[in-house]
């Protein structure tokens, strides 16, 4: 991921600078032949670093920290990690070289920070020279995550008085989270992002919602209900403050490498968005016809939604609750409801 985010910040910046200039097609020598000779060192570095981190993996294994069978696992991983490595950092390499033939007296160097050095010590050479060198995940990450679980809601602030059906009401939720480490080794994170959520929610006993000038009461229909179900659309921004312990796996050189694999991880924080939509959805039959219907309860919700939630877990998956501080409907008629949910996030670290 962390790959593919670079390779579009550095295609949006040269079509950007594409856009801004009309100098000829002569390059710049001698970025073209210093990034070739990067080229060509591409796929031994990234070799050499599948071959420090298979010595770290198989430390462990000796250590017994891992199965076999985990052994295997993450040896494939990495494997398919460095291809997919080299094919991106030469594809970069490859539009910096297309970008320099179309410009004349273009610096890449100095209009913005190249992924990678254009001199001929590589990072694998700068490794091998400091055997104390250390490793450290990156400080910025961003990545997609989704989330599944159970929604329901509290009513006059009680927990005991839960609404919706447990076992049919769902939500779902997409999104992009970045995260910041505020210090290069530290364990605080500030976690945000943007994220559509979507809630369903069954009301029990045959019962239904009812819209009138706003107001919105609960009513018992006329006939057999095969679903009665009230679903929203959210579009949220969360931020949590997260804590993630970094450990330190010693390697021979006697350098030290620190990421976040296999380590606890919990946030705290809220979110707030706006309603995209609310909607009920009922069926039912009418003699011989079935019936489906679909009626929009905007007018009736509150548009801007805030809560609080938090989350644990270790490595990708996190347990994930939320609570809405905002009710959910303007005039709901007889309770007033905040929403919950609890269920699973998965995201890459």
């Amino acid at each position: 991921m962390q790959n593919l985010v670079i390779r579009l910040a550095l295609l949006i910046t040269l079509f950007l600078m594409c856009i801004s200039t009309n100098a000829q097609d002569k390059g710049n020598t001698i970025e073209i032949d210093s990034l070739r000779r990067v080229r060509m060192n591409v796929e031994t570095q990234e070799k050499e670093l599948l071959k420090i981190s298979l010595e770290e993996l198989q430390q462990k294994l000796k250590a017994k920290k891992i199965s076999t069978v985990e052994f295997e696992q993450e040896k494939k991983s990495l494997a398919e990690l460095h291809a997919k490595n080299i094919q991106s950092r030469t594809s970069i390499i490859d539009e910096m070289i297309d970008y320099l033939k179309r410009n004349e007296n273009v610096n890449l160097s100095s209009q913005f920070k190249l992924p990678y050095e254009l001199n001929e010590e590589s990072r694998l050479n700068t490794i091998k020279k400091d055997t104390t060198r250390n490793i450290y995940f990156i400080k910025e990450y961003i990545q997609p995550y989704i989330g599944v679980g159970f929604s329901n809601a509290v009513r006059n602030n009680s927990f005991s008085d839960m609404p919706y059906k447990l076992s049919g009401s769902r939500y779902f939720e997409l999104g992009i989270d970045y995260r910041h480490a505020f210090k290069k080794k530290g364990s605080l994170h500030l976690r945000y992002g943007i994220g559509l959520q979507i809630d369903g929610y069954k009301l029990p006993d045959n019962q239904y919602y009812v819209i009138d000038d706003k107001q919105v009461s609960i009513e018992q229909h006329p006939y057999k209900l095969k679903k009665s179900k009230f679903r929203r659309t959210d579009l949220i921004v969360p931020l949590h403050i997260e804590f993630q312990k970094l450990k330190g796996t010693k390697r021979k050189n006697g350098g030290v490498h620190y990421r976040y694999r296999d380590s606890w991880n919990f946030g705290v924080g809220g979110y707030a968005g706006v309603n995209l939509e609310s909607m009920q959805i009922l069926k039912y039959k009418d003699g011989s016809k079935n019936y489906r219907t679909k009626q929009s309860f905007s007018s009736g919700v509150n548009h801007t939604i805030y809560g609080l939630s938090a989350y644990v877990g270790k490595n990708s998956f996190k347990v994930y609750a939320r609570y809405a501080l905002s009710e959910m409907f303007k005039n709901n008629v007889p309770n007033a409801e905040n929403t919950l949910a609890i269920g699973v996030r998965y995201s890459h670290w």
